[in-house]
């Protein structure tokens, strides 16, 4: 999403263009949905990946709060 390529992506994450697209393409078919339209050297997000992005940012940004009162606790 923060990229829109893959082989981008792959770098951050010390993997390989090839294992990035293989992971879109099982997470898209698991869900049924289509996260991006491919382009030339470029992904473009759809309206659903987006939507779920932002589900996702919530999420995490609630584990977050989560991890900060488990340590606000345990001191």
């Amino acid at each position: 999403m923060d990229t829109g390529s893959s082989s981008e992506v792959a770098k951050m994450l010390f993997s390989t263009q090839p294992a990035i697209n293989r992971l879109i393409s099982d997470l898209e078919y698991n869900t049924s949905l289509q996260f991006f339209i491919r382009k030339p050297n470029r992904l473009e997000p759809t309206p659903e990946v987006q939507a779920l992005y932002s589900e996702l940012e919530r999420a995490f940004i609630g584990l977050e709060e989560i991890r900060g009162a488990a340590e606000i606790i345990a001191n």
